[in-house]
């Protein structure tokens, strides 16, 4: 890095001088850690609406497979599973380590790159009884090299966060992500003494042994959306539900 080219201005500083270039040089950490966490949070997000949006059971008449006529069903990700059911623990890292790791990675490369691109540099000079003397320098440094490799780098994070951002969500389910009042109205189920939680379960309109679409037992006879164990569809357009 010293081949880079490093910038320095030789000046007496005193203490608070001193003071001001050490917060200086270890700004861009601080800046680079409240940026990871919004990007962190904001992956969060994502993670979880299409982990939600994995729920919506097939269409009526479509989803015939191995994963069942009604399409896939997941046990619930929960913070601290039932034994004996199909509750799931939530995320370890609180997204999968398939992202975990090469963000991480990313972002500690960032990281090291914003200390070798902005320093701090002291130099004390030493009386000949080996005290310090007032003729110390201290002052902010940089690298060329490392602002190229900082910058780059900074690119690449971009451009993964675009790359995920854009990916489009499977079965376009009402989103929910983490609000809890949409979590809240799409949980529901016709009978709940079930114990739907405790199973495998999709979300869409819940059918009964008969075959026949369950309403939600309101006066106008509206189907009724909702995380279920029982057989579903996924809504039709063009239809009223609850």
């Amino acid at each position: 890095w010293k081949a880079g080219g490093d910038g320095t201005t030789v000046e007496t500083m005193t203490q608070w001088d001193t003071l001001q270039n050490i917060m200086l040089a270890n700004f861009p950490q601080l800046a680079l850690s409240l940026a990871f966490f919004v990007w962190n949070s904001h992956l969060s997000v994502m993670i979880a609406g299409r982990d939600y949006d994995g729920y919506a059971a097939a269409s009526e008449g479509g989803g015939e497979g191995e994963t069942g006529e009604c399409g896939p069903r997941f046990g619930l990700r929960v913070t601290d599973p039932k034994d004996g059911t199909e509750q799931r623990a939530d995320y370890l890292l609180t997204i999968p380590f398939k992202y975990w790791a090469p963000v991480n990675i990313v972002w500690t490369t960032m990281h090291w790159f914003a200390s070798q691109a902005i320093f701090f540099a002291r130099v004390d000079i030493l009386s000949h009884w080996l005290l310090v003397t007032e003729f110390s320098i201290s002052q902010v440094g940089y690298s060329v090299l490392g602002m190229i490799g900082f910058f780059s780098v900074s690119l690449l994070a971009l451009i993964i966060g675009v790359v995920i951002s854009c990916q489009n969500l499977d079965n376009k389910m009402p989103l929910a992500a983490t609000c809890s009042g949409a979590l809240s109205a799409a949980c529901h189920p016709q009978d709940p003494s079930l114990k739907h939680q405790d199973k495998k379960v999709h979300w869409g309109v819940e059918v009964t042994a008969g075959g026949e679409m369950m309403t939600g037992g309101n006066a106008n006879g509206l189907r009724r959306c909702t995380f279920t164990s029982l057989d579903a569809y996924y809504p039709c357009s063009g239809q009223f539900y609850a």
